[in-house]
């Protein structure tokens, strides 16, 4: 399964700064424990020649265990061994995960780089194959702690954290390189295999369990088909290869996993049917437009995942699937299910279950099929809209199943008589206290069900994103004493005003239309509000958004309402507002470290201040935004999107170098800097020293050093017409060695400093 050629080494950090941002990982049980085997921590950080990734993984087998485990890691021959084809890192975190979790890691590695399969996909297949333990639990749960530990360790990374656990992951070249090694013989990924001579990497390896192929291969079919595969398990096939399944029929007799990712085919084999090992079959993206009728002997199916291809109906003969339990139709044709799908009662997900009205005389609801689905644990319903009632959306009795943890409601606007009984819909399909998390998509009433008007009640929600609001004035209500809510995402919320306190406290009950505005509220009603809370309002929220809020004119927080205390993540877009965030957000947000504020439409704001915000990171998206004055904010790395940017004055007294992000200020004309008189030093040398770089696009340079044993300096510089004026002695002890050899050797006369050229 080794590519040709070897995978590059990655380019080597500094193992004292490596170190530094490791250390806090491993969570050892005694503070004191951290300063005391620094020492053996920059041993073991030594032997990863500062690689990164693999002072990661280490840093995931050093998380919690004892200071005498440490000395063992640290002391382990793998070290001593002289192997140079893999990484001796990566194996040491390899040997220490469980036998479940190192099949789970190799399987992994067959996806190819190019591809982000989701984390839904990839655990599917580690429960197909059998990898996940048999006990109490249900397995999903075991694969989805499988692969948080995976990420946890390090052997996956996250590629996108902002899709909320759902997005997916990828694997270090490094890493994979080390499971391809690992499992040479028995699992093969093809992307660029041209049939080399080294027989163990050729496909005819009748060992072969596991087969993986990309839209790069360049492998013709008939190499793989001139011995048997007895073994093969798990064939995956990614992108626009032309297959010819017909030539592969005696080759799967042992599958339990096949998976056709945007695969150029058109149809499913009547052979696929009679794979009597079959577990999981993908056949997302595909042209495929019917699945066999005959069910034939895929008596242990576990998963069908038809995610965008063709299929418009579903055949009755898939009633006789009693073990299936994953069932994925989302951007399909399909608009209705057999009546008898209530009778898979393993079924634990369902993703684009069609809402589906029988007009015929014993008219039939498909929600109604709902019903005896006791197991499901994840449910997306779509078109609830042909729902033409309360009633037919209450047979589902979904506040009753009590594992049903994930819920996506989507409704697809009609007509007027569709709007008024929306609420009456939704009201009906009250999700259980269980849930934990939640999409509404389309809901087009005007009036919030009365569950969403006591949000309180769902202690368990940890995720909430309501996406096309387009009818009703208010927002949930109680979201804010949700001690585990971390994600609240709203879009296109087009009629709602105002948000104020009602978003944090206790639901005021009615219907929500008699809500009043606390924007006048005085001292003693909020302490009143206060005092009801029964906690600080969003304790846990990390990510919020209002985005596309057209109507939207006022956010009110008073300062003496604390809450949010560990909001890291802010998206605002297309806010109208006249005024600046609100103070209470100022105040108590102190975790926030990303503000991302897009297309503020006829916003005014010309002029930020950020100031002692020690986690921000992030200033992005304000177009009008002219001027920008920093103080306290030592986290900051990135201005982005700010394309009228003039002026920034920055005030970091301790600061020795500028930050980087000044490069990136490129429509900058003014600069005003307060830094320590180390720093000024180094702007004094301007080309000669090594921070003018990051300003010399600036046209107007105002920058002044401090220190405990001088006073203010300061340097004044104008690029045009060119001026430059200080009150520091020159000194050429912070340049670069070949300046400081012979300062006034310069091939550029102009790189001195001017006013040392006065004084020469």
């Amino acid at each position: 399964m080794v590519d040709s050629d070897p995978v590059p080494p990655p380019a080597a950090s500094h193992p004292q700064k490596e170190w530094e941002r490791e250390r806090g990982r491993v969570a050892l049980s005694q503070s004191n424990e951290i300063d005391l085997f620094t020492d053996i921590g920059m041993e073991i950080v030594a032997k990863c020649d500062g690689l990164p990734l693999a002072i990661k993984v280490v840093g995931g087998v050093l998380r919690g265990r004892r200071t005498n485990e440490w000395k063992n890691i640290n002391d382990h021959g793998v070290w001593s061994l002289a192997w140079e084809e893999i990484n001796k890192a990566v194996y040491l975190s390899y040997e220490d995960l469980s036998s479940e979790l190192k099949q789970c890691f190799l399987l992994y590695s067959l996806i190819p780089k190019d591809r982000l399969i989701s984390r839904g996909t990839i655990t599917n297949m580690w429960i197909a194959e059998g990898y996940t333990q048999q006990g109490p639990m249900p397995s999903e749960y075991s694969a989805d702690e499988y692969c948080n530990e995976l990420i946890s360790r390090r052997n996956l990374l996250e590629t996108d954290k902002r899709v909320y656990e759902q997005g997916a992951c990828i694997m270090h070249d490094v890493a994979c390189y080390f499971a391809q090694y690992i499992t040479e013989g028995e699992a093969l990924h093809l992307s660029d295999w041209k049939g080399e001579d080294n027989n163990s990497r050729k496909p005819g390896n009748s060992k072969l369990r596991h087969l993986s192929m990309s839209n790069k291969a360049t492998v013709e079919w008939g190499a793989l088909i001139r011995q048997r595969q007895p073994s093969l398990r798990t064939l995956t096939i990614y992108g626009s290869i032309n297959v010819d399944f017909n030539e592969l029929k005696d080759n799967l007799s042992s599958l339990r996993v096949l998976n056709l990712s945007d695969v150029d085919v058109a149809e499913i084999p009547e052979y696929v049917c009679h794979l009597r090992h079959l577990r999981y079959l993908g056949i997302s993206g595909t042209s495929i437009d019917r699945i066999p009728r005959d069910r034939g002997d895929l008596k242990f199916l576990q998963c069908l995942d038809l995610t965008g291809s063709n299929i418009s109906q579903l055949p009755d003969s898939i009633l006789n699937l009693q073990n299936l339990r994953f069932l994925n139709i989302e951007g399909t044709s399909i608009t209705s299910v057999p009546r008898g799908i209530g009778r898979l009662v393993n079924l634990d997900s369902i993703l684009g279950f069609p809402t589906h009205f029988d007009e015929t005389p014993d008219g039939w609801c498909s929600l109604d099929k709902l019903a005896s689905l006791s197991e499901l644990k994840r449910l997306h319903i779509n078109n609830i809209q042909d729902a033409f009632s309360g009633s037919m959306a209450s047979g589902v009795n979904l506040s009753c199943k009590e594992h049903l943890l994930i819920v996506k409601f989507q409704f697809t606007p009609k007509g007027f008589k569709e709007m008024q009984l929306m609420d009456q819909v939704l009201s009906n399909l009250c999700p259980p206290p269980s849930i934990e998390e939640l999409d509404i998509i389309g809901y087009y009433g005007v009036t919030l069900p009365w569950w969403m008007r006591m949000m309180e009640s769902f202690q368990n929600l940890r995720r909430l994103d309501i996406n096309y609001h387009p009818n009703c004035k208010h927002l949930p209500f109680g979201l804010g004493q949700l001690p585990f809510l971390d994600y609240f995402w709203v879009r296109q919320a087009l009629s709602v005003t105002s948000i104020g306190h009602d978003l944090f406290g206790p639901s005021p009950g009615g219907d929500g239309n008699e809500v009043s505005s606390t924007s006048s509220a005085s001292t003693s009603a909020v302490a009143k509000m206060n005092s009801r809370w029964p906690q600080i309002p969003f304790p846990k929220l990390r990510k919020l958004a209002f985005q596309d809020m057209l109507l939207w004119s006022k956010w009110e927080w008073d300062q003496k309402f604390p809450a949010m205390p560990a909001m890291e993540f802010l998206t605002i877009s297309d806010w109208e507002l006249e005024h600046l965030l609100p103070r209470g957000l100022v105040v108590h947000a102190t975790a926030l470290r990303y503000l991302d504020l897009r297309n503020w439409i006829s916003l005014p704001l010309t002029e930020l201040k950020v100031i002692g915000n020690g986690r921000l990171q992030v200033i992005a998206n304000i177009p009008k935004l002219r001027h920008l004055h920093i103080h306290g904010c030592p986290r900051l790395i990135s201005l982005h999107a700010l394309p009228s940017l003039e002026s920034i004055e920055w005030r970091h007294l301790q600061a020795e170098q500028l930050s980087n992000y000044m490069r990136s200020a490129n429509t900058l004309y003014r600069l005003v800097t307060h830094c320590h008189a180390k720093l000024l030093k180094l702007i004094s040398l301007k080309e000669a020293g090594i921070e003018w770089e990051k300003i010399s696009h600036v046209q107007h340079i105002e920058a002044y050093g401090y220190s405990a044993k001088e006073d203010k300096r300061y340097i004044f510089y104008t690029w045009e017409p060119y001026s430059f004026h200080t009150d520091m002695e020159p000194d050429f002890s912070e340049a670069p060695d070949s300046v400081r050899r012979a300062p006034f050797l310069l091939d550029n006369p102009s790189a001195i400093p001017y006013f040392y050229q006065t004084t020469i």
